[in-house]
């Protein structure tokens, strides 16, 4: 198996991705509240670029709701922020909802050439594996925060990484090499290496604590997130 890890959204070449199963990493937060979301019942997530198009499509759509952020902040008139504690079962079931992150449905929308694109997490880790690996190659997309390569996702990379080494021959290249260091040398205490990241702070510093608690959790969902006709729907494992 051959696997490819790209650093940051703004990394993204479609020559790395045409035609691959790409997985796309975005642990805190926007991977981790679509999971939970489709996971809560939403009937299909629409990662959208910007928060005007995610307007525009309520306004097309009243039935729809719409959510995100821009740096952390839920952004005037949406239904939701970015905070997957808010996406319960009882507001979601069944519901579409449009969803336009800082860094995470960036990266996404940058894979539409993708033969196929899937939503990795700490929280879905053993489901994804169980996806891809049989497939003989995959690209491993950390979000990033701000174009900037962002330890919480590296560390979740790792982590399928990891797993997926238990019964393939992997081949990595030094990135990849870099993640599954990484993991192998923190996974006994991921927490504190991922509290120390410039990201996970500006989460701290805005009032993040149980969202940052919530994503760091590993296998608590088994759904994988999975691209189709332009939004997510699950895949139950």
């Amino acid at each position: 198996m051959n696997i490819t890890v790209i650093p940051a959204a703004k990394d993204i070449n479609e020559s790395k991705i045409k035609d691959k199963i790409v997985l796309v990493i975005d642990v805190l937060r926007a991977t981790s509240t679509i999971a939970t979301a489709l996971d809560n019942g939403a009937k299909k997530i629409i990662p959208v670029l910007n928060v005007q198009e995610a307007i525009d499509y309520k306004k097309s759509n009243p039935n729809y709701k719409i959510g995100g952020e821009r740096n952390g902040i839920k952004q005037p008139g949406f239904d939701f922020g970015n905070s997957p504690l808010e996406y319960k079962e009882k507001i979601v079931k069944n519901e579409t909802i449009v969803i336009t992150t800082t860094n995470g449905t960036r990266a996404i929308n940058h894979c539409k050439s993708a033969k196929k694109i899937i939503l990795l997490s700490f929280l879905n880790l053993n489901s994804v594996n169980k996806i891809v690996q049989f497939e003989e190659d995959i690209v491993i997309i950390c979000a990033g925060t701000n174009d900037l390569f962002s330890i919480d996702d590296g560390v979740c990379a790792g982590a399928l990484i990891y797993n997926l080494r238990k019964n393939n021959n992997c081949k990595l290249g030094d990135m990849g090499l870099a993640c599954l260091t990484l993991y192998e040398n923190t996974r006994d205490n991921l927490h504190n290496l991922i509290s120390k990241c410039h990201h996970y702070k500006v989460l701290e510093n805005i009032g993040c604590q149980f969202d940052l608690e919530y994503c760091l959790k590993e296998n608590t969902l088994n759904i994988v997130p999975i691209y189709k006709d332009g939004y997510f729907i699950k895949n139950e494992i």
